[in-house]
């Protein structure tokens, strides 16, 4: 028989653990001196007591521990691990992305952006556009998206010229366009907007999947910040190589008028 403070050891708990353990009916000892209150263990309690830590690091309840140690059904006990392998697996993902968001936002106040800015002007633009409106942010991609579905499709499938977006403050929402450079008249249902010349712009080349857009105008405005520049005016995404489809890259000019 082995006392306590010897099962403890080797079974890699503590003392206090053990009268946990056994307060909950996990592991209780072998036996119990009825005069001094002394807890013994058999040798053979230790692989229950290596399999009770191993799924509580595993991140199971005391609860979930319980059962599993008294399955007798291995199928039952199975579905408990599967569980928690994709409870993991998807902590693990979630992890990996917050990750990659620290990192990313690090980069952002360091400075250290691959990205190369220049300070410009911006021509006179003729467009054939669908417009809509947000009030936040992160619903840009939800709409921006089908406004170029439909005006793909108003044109037959095929756009005549360089796709464009442009995105303009108006008090609490934000307009944007969906568009092409007009040649010709434009199809029913399709508006013509003219963007006029801008004297001062930042502009930038972001090339990557669209899903890091949002990141890229996050780095422009970076840049913005640290340079002292005041946003001014309708900021416009030139799309001069678009796929879509997540296996190549785009290549989007990304223009910001300045005060």
């Amino acid at each position: 028989m082995l006392t306590i403070g010897e099962f403890a050891r080797l079974a890699g708990v503590s003392v206090r653990m053990l009268r946990h353990y056994d307060a909950l009916g996990l592991l209780p000892p072998a036996e119990v001196d009825r005069f001094s209150g002394y807890r013994r263990y058999r040798p053979g309690q230790l692989p229950r007591a290596h399999q009770l830590v191993a799924l509580k690091e595993l991140g199971f309840t005391l609860e979930q521990v319980g059962e599993l140690l008294d399955q007798t059904a291995p199928d039952q006990v199975r579905g408990l691990l599967e569980t928690r392998k994709r409870e993991l697996a998807d902590q693990i993902g979630r992890d990996t992305g917050r990750l990659a968001e620290v990192e990313r936002r690090l980069r952002l106040i360091e400075g250290d952006s691959q990205m190369q800015f220049t300070l410009t002007s911006l021509p006179e633009i003729r467009l054939a556009q669908l417009t809509g409106e947000v009030t936040e942010q992160p619903e840009i991609a939800g709409v921006i998206g089908p406004l170029f579905e439909r005006l793909v499709a108003a044109y037959d499938g095929r756009l005549p010229g360089r796709s464009v977006a442009w995105y303009a403050g108006d008090g609490d929402r934000l307009r944007l366009a969906a568009a092409v450079e007009e040649h010709g008249e434009a199809p029913p249902g399709v508006e013509t907007e003219t963007l006029p010349a801008v004297a001062r712009a930042v502009v930038t080349t972001y090339r990557g999947p669209i899903s890091g857009i949002g990141d890229a105008w996050q780095a422009l405005g970076a840049h913005l910040a640290e340079h002292g520049h005041q946003p001014a005016g309708i900021c416009r995404e030139i799309y001069h190589v678009i796929h879509l489809d997540g296996a190549h890259d785009e290549v989007i000019e990304l223009q910001q008028p300045v005060a």
